[in-house]
């Protein structure tokens, strides 16, 4: 098992290494990054067909919450939770009904936003280290497969996934922008469904992966970042690299939702 200090190391390499610089932050904020500290995710405001909402939740819950829930009821034709079958009474979804860590399902309807699920940790809560639930299920589950996916929920482990995740995202963002599909905007909840009570956490960790990959993509293609939450300014010199990002995109399929309306699930993969 990875020592306290190795995981300690991983994760400063992952924010470290994402960290935006300043002069740059300070750029782009008020252009093409933007705080809407009361903003609602669900408001008419970002029901575009020109927008992507992005959300965050878990592989293995049978229903959503908070954020999720909302997106869910404000637009049906996101079927996460559809797709997912109860594992007997066990309150979480069967193995090939699960989502991966690094995961991102994407959600089409025609005249209607994108809607990106990333599913950057296994289970629901804090990460494994910071969570005494998910070490007292580990305990007592005599699923080794739920067993593996908790012993491997690891902080370090999220942030590769968020990122893996973000980096699948783009991939599809790219196809559909030289498609001809017009792109002008990302919104994104602040510190939402990712097991944090403090949004500061999610400055320290998630954030920097955030910013470094709009920064390299949708930056450079004048999509604008909308964060629905609280601000927090950051303070770094770490530069940015200059490299965009093009990856590869696998595994389409179409399925009818209950309306007859066509959705397009879209889950790129990273080779």
């Amino acid at each position: 098992m990875t020592s306290n200090t190795n995981k300690k190391e991983e994760v400063s390499r992952l924010t470290s290494d994402a960290t935006t610089s300043k002069t740059l932050y300070e750029k782009e904020e008020g252009r093409l990054l933007h705080f809407h500290n009361d903003g609602n995710i669900v408001d008419d405001d970002y029901c575009t067909p020109n927008s992507v909402i992005l959300f965050i939740t878990n592989c293995v819950e049978l229903k959503g919450y908070g954020v999720s829930a909302s997106l869910e009821n404000r637009y049906p034709y996101m079927g996460l939770f559809k797709e997912r079958v109860q594992l007997f009474n066990t309150g979480r979804a069967t193995f090939d009904t699960q989502s991966r860590p690094g995961d991102v399902k994407i959600y089409v309807k025609d005249a209607m936003p994108i809607l990106a699920a990333l599913t950057p940790h296994y289970g629901s809560g804090p990460e494994i280290e910071n969570n005494p639930s998910s070490l007292q299920k580990i305990k007592s589950s005599v699923d080794a497969s739920y067993t593996a996916g908790l012993q491997e929920d690891t902080l370090p482990n999220r942030l590769t996934a968020f990122q893996k995740g973000l980096e699948s995202l783009w991939c599809y963002l790219t196809h559909k922008i030289h498609e001809g599909k017009k792109i002008t905007s990302v919104v994104a909840p602040v510190a939402s469904g990712v097991g944090l009570k403090k949004s500061t956490l999610w400055y320290e960790n998630y954030f920097p992966v955030l910013m470094k990959f709009a920064m390299k993509t949708l930056f450079k293609h004048n999509i604008t970042l909308i964060l629905i939450g609280p601000k927090k300014k950051v303070d770094s010199s770490e530069p940015i690299p200059d490299t965009p990002m093009e990856l590869p995109m696998t595994k389409k399929r179409k399925i009818e939702n209950n309306e007859s309306d066509e959705i397009e699930i879209y889950t790129p993969t990273i080779e």
